[in-house]
């Protein structure tokens, strides 16, 4: 699990970089950490994580409030043996830039990860869904980039989970945290 934490580690904080880059006027730093965070990814994934390489700059009153993105905040790895993937790890994390420390924070959305080619790449993501009405938590609902066998409610044979801190009790994350999957 320590491979999978640190490997999980570095890939936040390419994330957090690359979501501020978005926020300043210079398309060759955020293309060029566009370009290292999508090399954590399998397949195209930029899509379903909302970033990706511009070609040209946004007006410039989109750049007068720069942001600069924290960490997610990682709650729970689980591990899991999946029959195509082999072993299977998913991270259950908060959004992608928690302005809360991490006992207010809420789960948001799940990266699964697997070996491929030799390294590790997050493969899929799961979102935690809302009702349209009533905004009100309705579980976790598959992202439309996933491999159509990947969803974080049947995985494959659990193996074993690693909590790490626990998530604002909102009826739904805590809950998801508590249970071995």
């Amino acid at each position: 699990m320590n491979k999978i934490k640190s490997f999980l580690e570095n890939l936040l904080q390419k994330e957090a970089i690359m979501k501020s880059n978005h926020t300043v006027p210079n398309l060759e730093i955020l293309n060029e950490s566009v370009e290292e965070f999508e090399q954590l990814l399998h397949g195209n994934m930029t899509e379903s994580l909302s970033v990706g390489r511009r070609t040209k700059l946004l007006p410039d009153a989109f750049y007068k409030v720069s942001i600069e993105y924290k960490k997610r905040h990682l709650f729970k790895l689980s591990n899991y043996e999946h029959k195509q993937y082999g072993e299977l790890w998913v991270a259950y994390l908060s959004n992608p830039n928690p302005r809360r420390e991490i006992s207010k924070s809420a789960i948001d959305e799940a990266f699964i990860m697997a070996l491929i080619d030799d390294g590790l790449k997050v493969i899929g993501t799961m979102s935690v869904g809302l009702s349209q009405s009533t905004m009100e938590i309705t579980g976790w609902k598959k992202d439309m980039y996933n491999p159509s066998d990947l969803d974080v409610r049947k995985l494959g044979k659990f193996i074993s989970t690693e909590r790490f801190s626990e998530p604002k009790d909102d009826g739904f994350s805590l809950t998801d945290f508590l249970e071995d999957k």
